[in-house]
């Protein structure tokens, strides 16, 4: 047996495992670089070459007398139900509502070119536009805008909420890291609330143009989140919908061409 041979092809797997594992932590900062965008907010963008990935994330002070938005909202029943409605995108909410701060919310489904419905629970100001769906998770505010992530989504769980609003999966439970079948890539939204419920996070991946950015899967959504403080976590729809604003401007590098079928925002 050529044991010197045996000795640099061990060497070689042990370099290719530390290169693949540091790979693996690349979308991970070293530490979170906060800008100010205006009381009560503050932002930060990565972007790493190496994988690539970029993506932005929004941290929101909820104590800091902010107004909720969503769209829908009761002043919109008079011409929309949970069963057929027009979507709208998140940009055009935001400038609508003067929000600081606008992202896109809950899966849908396409009813056909120009309806939609959602898949899961819808509540604002105590009045529920649609129903809960017991598959996902959601993310819920009291009146006075203390948030709490829900692992799941029941009428029970949803019913002490001023309001609710549906996403997909947790990714992090009371700081623990989810786990998932498979590891997918794509472009996502999602949100990630402090232990006390006092500040929110919101987390967006680029990955409609994969050669500039491959996204992120679940379980790295839930490594930021974690890094980042939050005590849990979970994911909005993703894809083609995702969108994050500041100001009514979109923090995406390429342009968000679909519209969501609800948005939810903060403004003063």
């Amino acid at each position: 047996m050529n044991f010197k041979a045996t000795r640099h092809a061990v060497i070689i797997i042990i370099v290719l495992l530390l290169s693949t594992a540091q790979a693996a932590e690349h979308f991970l900062p070293k530490s979170f670089a906060w800008k100010k965008v205006c009381n009560g907010v503050e932002r930060f963008d990565f972007s790493s070459q190496s994988v690539p990935v970029t993506y932005h994330v929004v941290k929101i002070d909820l104590t800091a007398g902010f107004q909720l938005k969503s769209f829908p909202d009761s002043k919109d029943f008079s011409t929309l139900n949970a069963s057929s409605y027009t979507p709208v995108k998140t940009k055009e909410f935001a400038k609508k509502n003067k929000c600081i701060v606008a992202f896109n919310g809950s899966p849908f489904i396409n009813k056909n070119k120009k309806h939609v419905y959602l898949a899961g629970i819808h509540k604002k100001d105590g009045i529920v536009f649609s129903k809960p769906n017991n598959k996902y998770a959601a993310l819920a505010f009291t009146k006075d805008l203390k948030a709490v992530v829900l692992p799941v989504q029941t009428e029970e769980n949803c019913l002490p909420y001023e309001h609710v609003f549906g996403g997909f999966y947790p990714v992090l439970i009371e700081g623990e890291e989810q786990t998932f079948k498979a590891e997918t890539f794509d472009s996502r939204c999602g949100a990630g609330v402090s232990k006390d419920g006092k500040t929110l996070y919101i987390l967006v991946a680029e990955g409609e143009q994969s050669n500039i950015s491959t996204g992120l899967s679940y379980q790295q959504c839930a490594r930021i989140f974690k890094a980042m403080g939050c005590y849990s976590a979970l994911e909005f729809d993703g894809g083609g919908s995702t969108q994050l604003c500041l100001n009514g401007k979109s923090v995406l590098t390429y342009v968000q061409i679909r519209p969501q079928a609800n948005s939810i925002g903060f403004s003063y």
